[in-house]
């Protein structure tokens, strides 16, 4: 996942939370004239306030474009209004990609060996810098300012229900990532500062039902979005840990790097790659970007795009080579599990962990609002009571959270299924697909994502089948 999200891409992402306040300026009748008549309709209607006005609206109101910001960055909760200047929407961005999949980058140069490593990385930043820029030139023609809008301008109800699929299964990732890593870390502090052994399964149990449940009963996101920079701190704390750790280490043993790992299965390469993509995954905030960029030319959103995917590549780089090198084969999981009981390490699980508790909510505020967007679509939804609403939808997402993330033998497995089944499609195939609709034209960079999404696709489907 990461998911991603700084550390808050897989922390909430930050990419994807509700602003109930925000509202685009754009008319979109008036951007494209010849955008389907859902945008006509929306834009007639009043404004809808908030994420339960938007699920408790007429049926008339429930196209995605009267939907807006379902899917949302945590940008628009710092500022909804006003412009960004080039630096600001270049740290906005990186902030989104580098997530929770940096502290897995060392395993997968294990896998993939140090060249290897480096080629996954390299074609990673480039797919996603194809991919973002189709992204952008789509939400510039249609004035969308998320997926939701897109899918229902570019491509009608089908498209739309497609893209809230895939959507919300790449949320569950970082709802998987979250519970797992918070426990996994929390039983590691208590072990070694308290003395406490327990089970991770009855922790994970344990933390969701007396943390997390009470946490997505929080609707206002505006409160937590000061934790995304938290969260990129937390990550800044891990870079600097892997690279000092490892030059402060002696003797240095290079004795089991290798170029290419070819003992690796297909799976576990594959495994990796779409870990490493998926981690690069920041297109939930790109739409609102868009938006808020002072003059937004598409040279300066070209800009915003490299700048931003070579800064989150340098952290990869920087994370995965120095914890390849300084570990080796000890590398089992997450960097930060490689020296369990050492106190720097462990500063930095709580870290992480505190992030990922304190930002919860930014990820149940958006799988809430679709949930109430899908049972709108049934008709009219309108609860005794919006807290009780809020609390037995927060108790269902984490339960689902909890089942599947026991189908999971390791964390790093999130990132390869989900990944790859449903990160792909997102961060692939729908902006190539997006791109096509708003221009009508398909070049062979269009080809490369389709073909790109479509392996990672049918790949994640053959590592579950085999």
């Amino acid at each position: 996942m990461n998911s991603k999200h700084s550390y808050d891409r897989l922390s909430a992402y930050d990419q994807i939370s509700g602003n109930p306040q925000a509202h685009s300026t754009y008319d979109p009748v008036s951007v494209n004239p010849q955008a389907p008549s859902s945008y006509a309709q929306a834009s007639a209607n009043p404004p809808i306030h908030s994420v339960y006005d938007k699920a408790f609206a007429a049926p008339q109101t429930h196209s995605a474009y009267s939907l807006v910001k379902l899917v949302r960055s945590p940008h628009d909760l710092d500022s909804a209004h006003g412009t960004m200047s080039l630096w600001e929407a270049t740290i906005s961005l990186a902030k989104s990609a580098v997530g929770a999949g940096a502290l897995f980058m060392p395993l997968c140069f294990l896998r993939l060996g140090l060249l290897g490593g480096l080629i996954g990385i390299t074609l990673a930043m480039v797919l996603t810098v194809m991919s973002l820029t189709f992204l952008g030139i789509a939400c510039q023609r249609t004035g969308a300012t998320d997926y939701l809008q897109l899918a229902n301008a570019l491509g009608g109800p089908k498209l739309e229900f497609f893209t809230v699929i895939c959507v919300v299964a790449v949320m569950f990732a970082p709802i998987i990532v979250y519970i797992r890593l918070s426990s996994a870390y929390l039983v590691n502090f208590l072990y070694h500062f308290c003395g406490i052994s327990g089970e991770q399964h009855v922790v994970e149990v344990l933390l969701s039902i007396f943390v997390l449940w009470p946490m997505s009963w929080i609707r206002d996101g505006q409160k937590l979005a000061q934790f995304s920079s938290l969260g990129m701190l937390g990550m800044i704390y891990v870079a600097g840990l892997a690279l000092f750790d490892f030059l402060l280490s002696s003797p240095w043993d290079f004795s089991t790097v290798q170029w290419f790992n070819y003992e690796s299965t297909w799976k576990e390469a594959f495994g990796c790659l779409s870990m490493i993509l998926f981690s690069f995954n920041c297109h939930f905030t790109l739409p609102t970007i868009t938006r808020d960029l002072e003059r937004p030319t598409a040279e300066r959103n070209r800009s915003v795009i490299v700048a931003s995917s070579c800064a989150a590549a340098t952290f990869y780089l920087l994370i995965g080579i120095s914890g390849y090198l300084q570990f080796g084969p000890q590398i089992t999981g997450d960097m930060l599990a490689a020296k369990p009981s050492s106190p720097a390490y462990i500063i930095g699980q709580l870290s992480i962990a505190v992030v990922n508790v304190v930002s919860f909510p930014l990820i149940i505020i958006p799988v809430r609002g679709i949930i109430q967007w899908g049972c709108s679509k049934l008709g009219p939804f309108r609860p005794n009571s919006i807290a009780g609403s809020d609390a037995l939808q927060g108790a269902a997402i984490i339960l689902v959270g909890l089942i599947t993330s026991s189908q999971f033998q390791s964390t790093a497995k999130v990132f390869d299924l989900i990944g790859s089944i449903c990160g792909g499609p997102v961060t692939l195939l729908l902006p190539a697909l997006f791109f096509r609709r708003s221009t009508g034209r398909i070049n062979p960079t269009v080809l490369i994502l389709y073909i790109f999404g479509l392996c990672m696709l049918f790949g994640g489907i053959l590592c579950i089948l085999l």
